[in-house]
């Protein structure tokens, strides 16, 4: 009796092969983009932006100012910066302007600290450091007005 081994052909499935690359290649793009994440959570906290150092010292003084939150790409935001670029000028020099971009990484602890969730915001701070504030756009006479009052206060 003869036996007959019965063998395999080793066979690569070409198929298998790109599928493999391509998830190699993923793999290696989210954990560069994991590490660049964690990088950026671990200076952000520690960062100070100038808006908080400002808006503290301001306080501290006793002067008026006006926080202004938005960012340079929503409509309503676009809006209000021109009627803040229209107003404020009368102001200047009376009434502190702190300019808050809300996509600023060095704005992040501001922006939790004071729980800015809309935008555009403005706050309103007098002399005693007392705040209103005021979320969307504000007409130019609404705008004035308010910061007159300050100017009064």
């Amino acid at each position: 009796m003869t036996r007959k081994h019965l063998t395999r052909k080793k066979t690569t499935n070409k198929a298998n092969i790109p599928l493999i690359v391509i998830l190699g290649c993923l793999a290696v793009v989210i954990s560069v983009i994991l590490l660049s994440k964690v990088g950026d959570s671990k200076a952000t906290p520690a960062s100070t932006g100038v808006a908080d150092s400002m808006l503290e010292s301001f306080i501290e003084e006793g002067k008026p100012v006006f926080v202004f939150y938005h960012s340079t790409d929503c409509y309503t935001c676009k809006v209000m910066m021109a009627t803040v670029a229209e107003i404020y000028p009368e102001f200047q020099g009376v009434v502190a302007l702190i300019d808050v971009d809300v996509y600023d990484p060095a704005n992040q602890n501001l922006l939790r600290a004071k729980q800015i969730r809309s935008i555009p915001t403005q706050v309103f701070y007098d002399n005693k450091g007392e705040s209103t504030v005021i979320i969307g756009v504000m007409e130019p006479d609404a705008l004035r007005q308010l910061l007159n009052t300050l100017t009064e206060g």
